[in-house]
């Protein structure tokens, strides 16, 4: 059964399962609620703040609670479409664009676009910081240097939960989960900082397909898988990095000479075998490293889902997939972070 919603104007008896009324006629409208004088009794009562009655709050706020209850209301209500939209994605460098320059009237309205905005900006800072600043600054000796987003940007990422509404605190709980995932990284051994490497990089090239942005994803997806093979010959102890974070011995091994020293201790698929070999030949042929070419999203995407297994599989980087995508992901839901922040601040009161 489809759900019905409707905007009490003091003087109908048509009900609806969802009733949204001004608070100014809250007595009226409990007194036709108590003589029973609608034609059906609603199911759920919203009082609508009298800050909050221009018409454009007024669609807001029915459209959310439409979408909410899954009514049969036609909207089209652009500020709550885009916010919506934005949850379809990961966090990224100009993630808050979409906002920019958007006309809003009406205080409720502007109360949430407020929030949201600076939630998206905050965003866009997190998601430089992630892009720009990790692992390491330049020139410094990564096996003995704690990482960079920890060092370079502790005050960008040093936040209180005070004074945020429930919408910004978004920003601070993805905060405290790169906190809580980057604080032990300066005390890991040294393949498991690799292992923790890998998984950023392999994290990278999950945002960077999403973004649609396949040349930079293989970059990092060739990166990888390079640095899941030495951390796997560092960790049997067949190679062995020395203090200034540098392969002792052959200089010269690349990623197959990586891979077929690994089978001896880990074994690889022929689909594997073969997918790894492709990653190299379309790296070497990008911009980015030795051709000229923006690469096809297809081929890239081939090759992420092919070698997918070797990081969800491997223990020591599964884990650490799950906290980099809990953070460059939304988890969150927007609709009911909305309908969260309207009850939270009186914008809405249910009966």
């Amino acid at each position: 059964m489809i759900n019905t919603i409707s905007y009490w104007d003091g003087n109908s008896t048509s009900g609806s399962h969802i009733m949204l009324v001004p608070k100014n006629l809250e007595s009226d409208f409990s007194e036709f609620y108590r003589e029973d004088c609608f034609d059906s009794s609603p199911s759920h009562v919203y009082f609508l703040a009298d800050s909050s009655l221009a018409n454009e709050d007024v669609d807001f706020a029915m459209s959310v609670l439409s979408k909410k209850y899954q009514c049969n209301l036609n909207s089209n209500q652009k500020l709550l479409e885009l916010i919506l939209r934005h949850n379809q994605n990961s966090i990224y460098p100009g993630f808050s664009r979409g906002l920019d320059n958007f006309t809003i009237k009406g205080y409720l309205n502007s109360s949430v676009y407020t929030s949201f905005k600076k939630l998206f900006e905050r965003f866009n800072d997190l998601a430089e910081i992630i892009d720009l600043c990790f692992p390491h600054a330049h020139g410094v000796n990564w096996l003995e240097s704690p990482l960079s987003i920890t060092v370079d940007n502790a005050s960008a990422i040093s936040l209180s939960p005070y004074g945020l509404s429930i919408i910004e605190k978004v920003y601070y709980e993805k905060i405290e989960k790169i906190k809580s995932l980057f604080e032990g990284y300066a005390s890991l051994k040294v393949a498991d900082k690799l292992f923790f490497i890998s998984a950023y990089f392999f994290s990278r090239t999950e945002l960077l397909l999403a973004q649609k942005d396949p040349t930079q994803a293989t970059v990092f997806m060739h990166r990888a898988v390079e640095t899941l093979l030495i951390a796997w010959l560092v960790d049997e102890q067949m190679l062995t990095i020395n203090s200034d974070g540098e392969v002792v011995g052959d200089k010269y091994n690349y990623l197959k000479d990586y891979m077929n020293m690994s089978k001896p201790v880990r074994s690889f698929t022929d689909k594997e075998v073969d997918t790894i070999t492709r990653l190299n030949e379309l790296r070497n042929e990008c911009k980015f490293a030795h051709g000229y070419v923006y690469l096809k999203i297809d081929d890239a995407r081939e090759v992420l889902d092919s070698l997918k297994n070797l990081f969800e599989q491997e223990e020591k980087i599964s884990s650490l997939l799950l906290s980099f995508r809990s953070i460059t992901n939304f988890n969150e839901n927007f609709l009911d972070l909305i309908y969260s922040y309207l009850l939270e601040n009186r914008h809405l009161v249910k009966l």
